[in-house]
């Protein structure tokens, strides 16, 4: 199961990293076109914000993946193995219903925008909300993954409630221990 994950999380990386080869090509040949030729490329600015939408909500599947999102530890990492157990699955709890929310909405905006055409790519606008539901259901998929693991190893959750090496600068520079004040 972690090489299939692995390959998706991979598969996802790329196309995130084309999403933004396209962006960067669409709006830097289009900001030359302007001002070099007194023209552009009517779409590229359409076409921009719908790749970045997209590279946004799949990104946020990977950087879910990697625990990589947002976080506060501080409390949590004080907590004894098994209460961290239980504040990790409560947590999970509000988290998938939230990805719910996401997923319910998504839907409904899909459903209200079939008609929908985007004025200058011609793409339907269903396609563009299709991101929030396709993202909602790979950090589901993630998230169930993880309580899978909080649940049948015990060494998992230290790794999934750790927040990662920014807290740790932070530590290091609000408490002054040189060689200086030591003596």
């Amino acid at each position: 199961m972690k090489l299939k994950s692995a390959s998706l999380m991979q598969f996802l990386n790329i196309v995130t990293a084309i999403a933004l080869f396209l962006m960067t090509i669409f709006v830097f040949g289009n900001v030359v076109l302007r001002y070099l030729f007194n023209s552009g490329i009517t779409w590229s600015e359409e076409a921009s914000r719908f790749l970045f939408i997209w590279m946004t909500f799949l990104g946020a599947i990977v950087a879910f993946r990697h625990n990589q999102h947002l976080g506060v530890d501080l409390l949590v990492k004080r907590f004894p193995r098994p209460v961290k157990k239980i504040v990790y699955i409560l947590i999970n709890i509000v988290i998938a219903f939230m990805l719910w929310l996401i997923f319910d909405g998504g839907l409904k905006l899909i459903g209200m925008n079939t008609e929908n055409i985007a004025p200058a790519t011609g793409i339907p606008m269903s396609y563009i909300f299709a991101s929030s539901v396709i993202m909602s259901i790979g950090m589901f998929l993630v998230l169930i993954f993880n309580l899978y693991r909080v649940l049948k190893h015990d060494n998992a959750i230290d790794e999934l409630t750790k927040v990662h090496a920014e807290d740790e600068v932070f530590e290091q520079l609000t408490q002054p221990q040189d060689a200086a004040e030591k003596e």
